[in-house]
């Protein structure tokens, strides 16, 4: 599931920049990064079938950015979800 994991990579990465002090081309690189979470995102849209559960694996990838759940977890949940 390597576009899982690099959508946590780009998660983690967006939480990082958005909690840290200001800096020059702070809007930049949160701009970057919200297109690269948007060209992900488009690619689960194409195998998830409802809105429903885009949201719950958006969620999901969230806490597992935030180490709530494990990278093995989101994978069940996606493997659910889509099937």
């Amino acid at each position: 599931m390597d576009e899982l994991k690099h959508y946590v990579q780009i998660i983690k990465q967006n939480l990082e920049t958005l909690s840290a002090p200001d800096y020059e081309g702070k809007d930049e690189e949160l701009m970057r990064q919200q297109e690269e979470l948007e060209k992900v995102e488009h690619h689960f849209l194409s195998e998830i079938n409802s809105s429903e559960s885009f949201d719950q694996i958006v969620n999901a990838a969230v806490k597992c950015a935030s180490n709530e759940i494990s990278l093995d977890e989101l994978e069940d949940e996606y493997n659910l979800l889509t099937k």
